[in-house]
């Protein structure tokens, strides 16, 4: 008899779907792919966001916000020259992953805040923030990348500068990779924040 991965469980009973588990979990040990079953888990996971935002509509709307007013607030204290920010060392601001480090801790803060405000509602309302950022940050991304292709000298400069001597395989793939791919990553720690802020329960507010 073949187990459900138990990543697929705890994840359906996050989102109180735990009926839902305990069917895929029979289904799958009856002989069914695992194509068949992540297909149903996806399924699960729509639904359940869909019937959070339809039965909590205020807190949805409430929880998106604070996540992004999370998110704002600590991209501007590094940032944003009228905020109050630090001043770090050039050798710290100058380090590769400094910055990169610095969106991450941003947007796992943000998970951690909805979670901790949102405490019977947390995963459903993590994963809603978490998926509005995803897609904003898709949008903002997809942008720059058909900027970068079409118009490279004002988006970056030193790429046209190589343009100009050498061909533009070896060096826009690897800049689409670090400033396209790696970024639309770091939404996904909205959902580990959140799991730091404590059990992600499927009780839901009333």
């Amino acid at each position: 008899m073949r187990r459900t991965p138990r990543r697929f469980v705890h994840l359906l009973d996050d989102l109180g779907q735990s009926e839902l588990a305990g069917d895929l979990a029979e289904e799958f040990s009856a002989g069914r792919s695992r194509g068949w079953l992540r297909w149903q888990v996806g399924a699960g996971i729509i639904a359940a966001l869909c019937n959070t935002i339809r039965r909590h509509p205020y807190l949805t709307l409430r929880a998106v916000a604070v996540g992004w007013t999370t998110w704002i607030l600590v991209e501007g204290f590094g940032r944003l020259p009228f905020f109050l920010r630090p001043e770090f060392p050039e050798w710290v601001r100058e380090a590769p992953f400094f910055w990169p480090a610095w969106d991450a801790a941003a947007f796992l803060l943000s998970g951690w805040v909805v979670a901790r405000l949102h405490r019977q509602t947390r995963f459903p309302l993590v994963l809603v923030t978490m998926l509005s950022m995803e897609l904003v940050w898709a949008l903002f991304l997809g942008r720059y990348t058909y900027d970068l292709l079409t118009h490279p000298a004002p988006v970056s400069p030193l790429l046209e500068q190589r343009l100009m001597f050498h061909s533009v395989i070896p060096y826009t793939v690897p800049l689409l990779v670090l400033n396209s791919v790696i970024p639309l990553l770091l939404p996904l720690l909205v959902v580990a924040g959140g799991r730091l802020a404590g059990t992600l329960g499927p009780q839901l507010e009333e």
